[in-house]
C-alpha cells in the first residue's frame, strides 16, 4: 500500500469527525490551474500578492458556478 493511503488511514483512525470529498478539477478551475503551473515550475514555494494573470477570470468563473475545461 502506497505511503500516502496509510497516512490517510493514520489521520481517519484518530478522535474526531472525516469527511473525504472528492471534487472534479472541473469544478475547481483555479486550484486546476495552479496545480499545472506548479508541475511547470522548479522555484518551489511562492507567494502571489496578487492573482496571476489569467486565474481572475477563473475565479468569475468560480462565483458564477460556470465551468469549463481550461489548458494550460
Amino acid at each position: 500500500m502506497g505511503l500516502i493511503i496509510w497516512d490517510i488511514r493514520k489521520l481517519m483512525a484518530w478522535n474526531w469527525d472525516v469527511r473525504i470529498q472528492h471534487t472534479y478539477m472541473e469544478a475547481n478551475v483555479c486550484a486546476d490551474f495552479m496545480a499545472k503551473l506548479a508541475t511547470s515550475n522548479d522555484q518551489g514555494f511562492i507567494v502571489w500578492d496578487v492573482p496571476l494573470e489569467g486565474i481572475a477570470s477563473l475565479l468569475l468563473v468560480g462565483q458564477l458556478r460556470t465551468y469549463f475545461h481550461i489548458v494550460v
